[in-house]
């Protein structure tokens, strides 16, 4: 038995292995390649709390929060959503604002805000983009 053959052959054999774990490498790196590109032109870009399942809204959110273009409504806003929506007005606050609505027949600027007890010019100006008449 000859042995340059049998070395010849083992030396055949590894080089293939090497060829095939370089083609595995290879494909691997071009199909992740493809992933980033697929979802880079054609994937709708998801925030990591929202996310869309069976046409239904999941969010860990609160869902009484609205987002951030979404003003809160004085004239029509419920006493929860005052509160939970705008920082600074408690139930207290949101009863007076609920109560002043009814007896005036509704806010006709924002700035009548300022006619309720424990509103000021201060928390005004904090609170006046979170909301609408």
């Amino acid at each position: 038995m000859d042995n340059s053959n049998i070395f010849n052959n083992n030396s055949t054999k590894i080089t293939h292995e090497k060829m095939l774990i370089k083609i595995l490498i290879s494909l691997t790196i071009l199909m992740a390649a493809g992933v980033i590109i697929y979802n880079a032109f054609f994937k709708k870009e998801i925030s990591g709390v929202d996310f869309i399942s069976e046409n239904k809204k999941i969010s860990t959110k609160a869902e009484t929060k609205p987002k951030k273009s979404q003003k809160i409504n004085l004239n029509t806003a419920s006493k929860e959503e005052l509160v939970t929506n705008i920082s600074g007005i408690g139930e207290k606050t949101a009863n007076k604002i609920i109560n002043y609505r009814k007896t005036n027949g509704g806010f006709t600027s924002k700035e009548e805000l300022m006619n309720i007890k424990g509103i000021g010019k201060n928390k005004f100006e904090k609170i006046k983009y979170k909301i609408t008449v």
